[in-house]
C-alpha cells in the first residue's frame, strides 16, 4: 500500500443540494438512507437523478387540502348569495315599475303623517266641534263629538234618561285657552253661561289631524255612583264620586269611628250642584294619606290648611255598623282632577 503524496493537491467539490425525498413507509425510508451513503457516481449510475417518490409535499398534509376545499366552498356560497340578492333587486325593481301607484300611495301616507295643521285651523276645528256638540238633539249625534265615545256613550244614555237632553247655542263670548292634561295639551273653551251642576266651559282635545272632541264626563260632572242612595243606605261598598276636597283637620269633625284625632285625618267632601257634604277620613301615616296630602298641597307648594277646593275622584265607603250618615272612610284616591 503506497503512501499518499503529502504535496498532492486535494480538490474539495461541493455537491448541489438534492431535493428531499419523502416516503410513506419505513422500508422505503431505510432504503433511501442506504442509498444516501453511496457515492454520487454510483447513485447516478443506477438511478439517474434519484428517486422521485413524491411529486408534491402537500399530498401528505391533509389539513392544507381541507383548507383549500373550505375556501372554495365559502367562495361558492358567497357567489350564490350575491346572485340571489342581485336577482331579488331586479325583481323588486320590475314590480315597482309595473305598479307605480303603490309607491305613490306610500309617499302620500308618509306625507299625511307629517302634515300638521296650523293653530288657526285647529282653533276653527274646535269651534265647529263645540257648536255641533251643543246643538245636538240626540245622544247618537252628541256622541260623535265626545272623547272615548265607545265607553262614554252608555253613560250618556243612562244620564239623559234622567236629565232630558236639550240643545244649546254657542255663546258670543267664545274664549279658549290651553291647559295641561295627563299626557297632552287640552283646551278649556268658555262657551256658555254658568248653570247649577254644569261648568261654564268645555274641555277639548285636538289631534294633529284637527279632530276635536269634548270631555262629556267633565262637562256634566258625571257621577259614577248615586250620591243620595249611597248616603241613604250607608253603603259599606266603595263608591266612586267626582268631588271637591278640602283639608279639615282643624275645622272638621272627629267622632264615632273616627274620633281619634291623632289616627285619622279629616277632609270635607262636596259634589257640584249640592249643598250637603260628608266628612271623609284617611289614616294618618298611610300611603293613601301621603297621596292625599301631596295632592291637596300641590306637592308641598300650598299650605295644608288652605281653603282652596281641590278636584278629585275618590272612592268612599261607610264603616261597618256606622253610627253616622256623615262620616265615611276614603277607600282610594282614584285620581287628582276630574279628567280621565
Amino acid at each position: 500500500m503506497s503512501e499518499q503524496d503529502p504535496f498532492k493537491k486535494v480538490v474539495h467539490r461541493l455537491e448541489p443540494k438534492k431535493r428531499p425525498v419523502v416516503s410513506t413507509s419505513i422500508d422505503d425510508a431505510e432504503k433511501l438512507e442506504e442509498l444516501s451513503q453511496v457515492a454520487p457516481s454510483v447513485n447516478t449510475q443506477f438511478f439517474g437523478d434519484g428517486p422521485q417518490y413524491v411529486e408534491d409535499v402537500e399530498t401528505d398534509w391533509d389539513g392544507v387540502e381541507i383548507e383549500k376545499s373550505e375556501g372554495r366552498k365559502w367562495l361558492i356560497i358567497s357567489v350564490c348569495a350575491f346572485s340571489f340578492f342581485f336577482v331579488g333587486c331586479m325583481l323588486w325593481g320590475f314590480f315597482l315599475s309595473k305598479n307605480p301607484q303603490s309607491e305613490e300611495s306610500a309617499g302620500m301616507k308618509s306625507e299625511e303623517v307629517v302634515v300638521e295643521l296650523s293653530y288657526e285651523e285647529k282653533s276653527a276645528s274646535r269651534k265647529e266641534a263645540v257648536e255641533r256638540y251643543l246643538s245636538a238633539s240626540s245622544v247618537d249625534e252628541k256622541a260623535q263629538y265626545v272623547r272615548d265615545a265607545e265607553r262614554v256613550k252608555p253613560l250618556m244614555e243612562e244620564y239623559y234618561r234622567e236629565h232630558p237632553l236639550q240643545a244649546e247655542t254657542l255663546s258670543e263670548d267664545y274664549l279658549e285657552e290651553p291647559m295641561m292634561g295627563k299626557d297632552q295639551v287640552l283646551w278649556r273653551v268658555r262657551t256658555r253661561e254658568a248653570k247649577a251642576g254644569q261648568a261654564p266651559y268645555l274641555i277639548l282635545e285636538t289631534s294633529d289631524a284637527g279632530e276635536s272632541l269634548v270631555d262629556w264626563e267633565a262637562d256634566v260632572v258625571h257621577q259614577p255612583s248615586d250620591w243620595e242612595r249611597f248616603i241613604a243606605v250607608r253603603s259599606t261598598q266603595p263608591h266612586t264620586f267626582r268631588v271637591f276636597l278640602q283639608v279639615a283637620q282643624l275645622s272638621g269633625f272627629h267622632g264615632y269611628e273616627f274620633a281619634d284625632y291623632t289616627k285619622y285625618r279629616c277632609f270635607k267632601v262636596t259634589i257640584p250642584g249640592r249643598d250637603d257634604y260628608l266628612w271623609a277620613y284617611s289614616e294618618v301615616g298611610s300611603k293613601l294619606d301621603a297621596k292625599m296630602l301631596y295632592m291637596v298641597t300641590a306637592g308641598g307648594r300650598r299650605n295644608i290648611h288652605s281653603a282652596k277646593k281641590v278636584h278629585a275622584i275618590l272612592q268612599l265607603r261607610f264603616p261597618e255598623n256606622s253610627q253616622s250618615d256623615m262620616c265615611v272612610a276614603i277607600e282610594d284616591l282614584v285620581q287628582a282632577g276630574w279628567l280621565r
